[in-house]
């Protein structure tokens, strides 16, 4: 149900670029790892898996929230006295996260 709205949208799960746009959102929605368990069954793209683990692994960065493992490393941080904010956290994540999904975005996109 929801894949056909989203096709309705224009949204086609079964494009790598849409695959790649809609991954990097939803993983800084919800996470990382449910945004690939919930995208998994949605596409049969040949470059599903490469495509699911670039995207959200580096869509993680983006925001504290983006992966569980920034918010282990901030709490972890706490404990020895440093204290990381979700804006400290942006001015790095934000523009590291958009370079290097640049680059694997041209990368697969090169590989296609």
């Amino acid at each position: 149900m929801l894949v056909s709205e989203l096709r309705a949208l224009g949204i086609d799960m079964d494009s790598g670029f849409w695959l790649f746009i809609t991954t990097t959102v939803l993983s800084n929605l919800v996470s990382n790892v449910p945004a690939v368990m919930l995208l998994l069954p949605m596409s049969n793209h040949p470059q599903l898996g490469a495509i699911l683990a670039l995207s959200s692994t580096l869509a993680g960065n983006l925001l504290l929230v983006g992966s569980i493992a920034n918010l282990i490393v901030a709490d972890q941080a706490s404990l020895h006295g440093v204290r990381i904010t979700w804006k400290q956290h942006a001015l790095v994540g934000i523009p590291v996260t958009i370079i290097t999904l640049c680059i694997a975005g041209a990368w697969l996109a090169f590989l296609q």
